[in-house]
């Protein structure tokens, strides 16, 4: 499912910030295209990605896995407890 505008939080984030794709794109070193695709969720973002996206706007990699688990409707595994 693509997000709308409204939901999406690498562009809420990118906009919030005063970023273009291809700022965000030569900040990560990824082709445009590359960012493109990551912020439509048309690719999944590697974790080294989310955590320099998470350093560059200031927030926490959690909070954005969190927002794209929500807009990808990713359903978590339990994990079992340790006794």
């Amino acid at each position: 499912m693509k997000p709308t505008k409204e939901e999406n939080i690498l562009r809420d984030l990118r906009e919030d910030h005063d970023l273009t794709q291809k700022e965000i794109a030569s900040k990560l070193n990824v082709a445009v295209s590359t960012y493109s695709n990551y912020e439509n969720l048309r690719r999944n973002i590697p974790a080294y990605l989310i955590n320099c996206l998470a350093g560059i706007y200031g927030v926490s990699a959690a909070m954005i896995v969190i927002a794209l688990d929500r807009k990808n409707e990713v359903i978590m595994m339990d994990i079992p407890e340790i006794y």
